[in-house]
C-alpha cells in the first residue's frame, strides 16, 4: 500500500462518524421489539439494527439479537438488571439545586416534527411543534434556576443529513457556554406507548437514546440512567425506557449530550409539553445533586477535534507536496509574501 493510500486511510478515521437516520417510515409503520417468547418489549419509529440495546421502563437490559427488515419486526435477548447504588434514593439528601455554572443547551435536530392533536400535522415545513415543546422544557429550566441556552434552528429537511446540519447548531451551543446538551424529537408510533399520568396530569412519558457509535457512549450511558434513576424516584412512570441506536447523535461533542423523545406525532402538543416540563424537573434534581458540577468535556472534545480537524489539513498537504520542505515551499513561504505585502498595503493607507 503507498504512502497517499495510508494517509487517506488515516483522514478518513479521523472524520466524524455517519448518524444513522431515525426519520419516520412514510408508509407510517414503525418497529416492534420482542424478547425470545414473543412478549412485546417496546416500538420505535426507527430503523432498529442488530446490536441495538434496550433497557425497559423496569431497568431490564436486552440486546437485539435479529432483525426482520420487511415485517419491521425484532428480537430482543436478555442480559441482565441494571443494578443502581441503593445505599441511597437517587433524590435523598440532594442539596438544593446551585447551577451557577451549568448552562444546558437545547436544540431539535429535527425541527419540522409537529403533533397532529395541535399542530394539525404531524410535520410542518419550518418551526414544528417540537419547537414548542423544546422552548417550553428551555422555560421550565429557567424556572428552576438553570441558565440554558435555545436554539430554535431549522435543519430540514428531516433526514440523516439533519444530524449533520444540526451538528453546527451543537457546537455554536458549546461555545457560548453549554455544559449539557439536550437534542429535542417525538417519536412516530401509536399514543399508546406514551400516554401517562404522572400525579393525577395526563402527560406524555420521555424516551431517553444514547448512540452507540460515539466515544462518549459510557458517560452518555451514565448521564441517562442517572436521569431516569431520578425521574423513577421523583415522577414515577415518566421516563418511558432508555433506547442505545445505532448512531452517533452528535453525542461524541461532550459526556452530558443526550437524545429526548418527548411523545409521539399522536400524543396531543400539550401532554408532550408537560411531560418536558417534569423532565425539566428531573434535571434540576441531577444538577442538584452534583453542585460542584462542572462539565469540561464538552470544551474538551471541542479542542479534540479542532486537533483533528488541524491533523487532517496537515496530512493532506504532506500527501500533496511530499515532504516538509514542499508544504514550505508551497504554503509557508506564499502565505508570507501576502500577509507582508498585505501589512504594508495597510500601514501604506494608514500613513496617507
Amino acid at each position: 500500500m503507498n504512502k497517499k493510500a495510508l494517509l487517506l486511510i488515516f483522514i478518513l478515521l479521523l472524520l466524524p462518524r455517519p448518524t444513522a437516520a431515525t426519520s419516520e417510515f412514510l408508509d407510517g409503520s414503525y418497529y416492534i421489539v420482542y424478547d425470545n417468547y414473543e412478549n412485546e418489549l417496546f416500538a420505535t419509529g426507527s430503523t432498529v439494527v442488530v446490536g441495538d440495546m434496550y433497557q425497559s421502563a423496569d431497568d431490564f437490559l436486552y440486546k437485539v439479537v435479529r432483525v426482520d427488515a420487511d415485517e419491521k419486526k425484532a428480537w430482543a435477548e436478555f442480559l441482565h438488571k441494571v443494578e443502581y447504588d441503593q445505599k441511597e434514593s437517587a433524590i435523598d439528601g440532594m442539596l438544593p439545586v446551585d447551577a451557577s455554572d451549568v448552562i444546558v443547551g437545547i436544540y431539535q435536530t429535527h425541527s419540522s416534527e409537529s403533533y397532529i392533536s395541535g399542530d394539525g400535522t404531524e410535520s410542518k415545513k419550518g418551526k414544528g411543534g417540537i419547537v414548542d415543546v423544546g422552548q417550553t422544557l428551555a422555560d421550565e429550566l429557567e424556572k428552576n434556576g438553570i441558565k440554558t441556552i435555545f436554539s430554535d434552528d431549522g435543519h430540514t429537511p428531516h433526514d440523516a443529513g439533519a444530524y449533520q446540519r444540526s451538528r453546527r447548531t451543537a457546537m455554536s451551543l458549546i461555545k457560548k457556554g453549554a455544559d449539557i446538551l439536550v437534542d429535542v424529537h417525538r417519536d412516530a408510533i401509536p399514543a399508546k406507548y406514551y400516554s401517562t399520568n404522572v400525579d393525577g396530569d395526563k402527560v406524555s412519558k420521555v424516551r431517553l437514546v444514547v448512540g452507540r457509535q460515539n466515544p462518549n457512549q459510557n458517560a452518555n450511558k451514565e448521564f441517562a440512567q442517572k436521569l431516569k434513576q431520578i425521574a423513577d424516584d421523583k415522577y414515577p412512570g415518566l421516563i418511558k425506557d432508555i433506547y442505545f441506536a445505532r448512531g452517533g447523535y452528535n453525542q461524541d461533542l461532550g459526556p452530558r449530550t443526550i437524545l429526548i423523545e418527548v411523545g409521539s406525532h399522536k400524543v396531543s402538543k400539550e401532554q408532550a409539553k408537560k411531560g418536558a416540563e417534569l423532565f425539566a424537573g428531573v434535571m434540576g434534581s441531577y444538577l442538584g445533586s452534583n453542585p460542584n458540577f462542572k462539565n469540561t468535556g464538552s470544551t474538551r472534545s471541542i479542542a479534540f477535534l479542532v486537533i483533528g480537524t488541524l491533523i487532517v489539513i496537515g496530512a493532506f498537504m504532506f500527501m500533496n507536496y511530499g515532504s516538509w520542505a514542499g508544504i514550505k515551499k508551497n504554503v509557508i513561504e506564499p502565505s508570507r509574501k501576502r500577509y507582508a505585502s498585505a501589512l504594508a498595503s495597510w500601514r501604506k493607507r494608514k500613513d496617507d
